[in-house]
């Protein structure tokens, strides 16, 4: 069932994410008291649309030695960032791996002041990741409930057992 991310569940649990960092709503000319917040978000994720069409006109991009950012699109505030790792299989990616950095793109994620606005207006980022050959390696998706849950942990202190 498709719901408005505002009634979603939160769930269990790179182009930078900066990249797609939507531009505010202050900034479109138009004043956030002037709106209500329901038109307010609605405004913002259209200018998150916005953003990820004019980002990904212009990939294809290489992001490293062994990353390409190949595409980006925005429903709403729910961001897909898509990338295809460079001479390297499906069968080459250890579990551990992907985990390593789902947490790296958690870190920058929550730590980006645009990703943060897109997550508190309700969106997500869902990161897609192929291989040399656009075989699925592996997908996550990330929400503000993943930043507070990253927060908690961060504070919470080690207790010797």
């Amino acid at each position: 069932m498709v719901r408005p991310a505002s009634e979603r569940p939160a769930p269990a649990t790179g182009v930078a994410p900066a990249t797609v960092a939507p531009a505010t709503v202050a900034s479109a000319g138009v004043d956030p008291a002037d709106l209500d917040p329901v038109d307010e978000a609605a405004h913002y994720c259209r200018q998150v649309e916005q953003q990820a069409r004019a980002t990904n006109a212009s990939l294809p991009k290489r992001l490293d030695r062994d990353t390409s950012a190949t595409r980006v699109v925005a429903y709403g505030c729910d961001v897909v960032l898509e990338y295809a790792m460079h001479d390297l299989s499906v069968e080459e990616v250890a579990a551990n791996g992907m985990r390593g950095m789902r947490d790296d793109v958690l870190q920058k994620l929550c730590s980006d002041r645009g990703a943060r606005g897109v997550m508190e207006h309700g969106g997500s980022f869902t990161n897609v990741y192929r291989d040399q050959k656009s075989l699925l390696i592996d997908q996550f998706l990330i929400t503000k409930d993943d930043c507070t849950d990253r927060r908690s942990a961060d504070s919470t202190p080690a207790r010797d057992l």
